[in-house]
């Protein structure tokens, strides 16, 4: 039976994403989660988090994105999140 991924909710992790946003990666990594749930990027640019997920052979399940944010810029929105390996919103 083939397995289903596991990603881990990053907003549950914030504070330490705050203080150290590449270690709680790594750390979620290491523990053998599949992949994450973004609630914010931490001041990088999507291409950098793709590149970062990359590199710890993570995924990117999909993003929290304040619908404040998508109503008045979803064209900002979209281009903040490619380069992601998801586009996923939820409302």
């Amino acid at each position: 039976m083939k397995e289903i991924p596991v990603s881990v909710q990053l907003y549950t992790l914030r504070e330490q994403c705050e203080k150290d946003f590449e270690g709680t990666l790594k750390r979620v990594a290491e523990l053998g989660y599949d992949g994450v749930e973004f609630a914010g990027l931490y001041g990088r640019s999507a291409k950098e988090i793709r590149n970062l997920l990359d590199r710890l052979g993570l995924k990117a399940s999909s993003s929290h994105v304040p619908l404040q944010e998508l109503k008045n810029d979803l064209t900002k929105v979209i281009e903040e999140q490619k380069g992601s390996s998801h586009l996923s919103m939820g409302l």
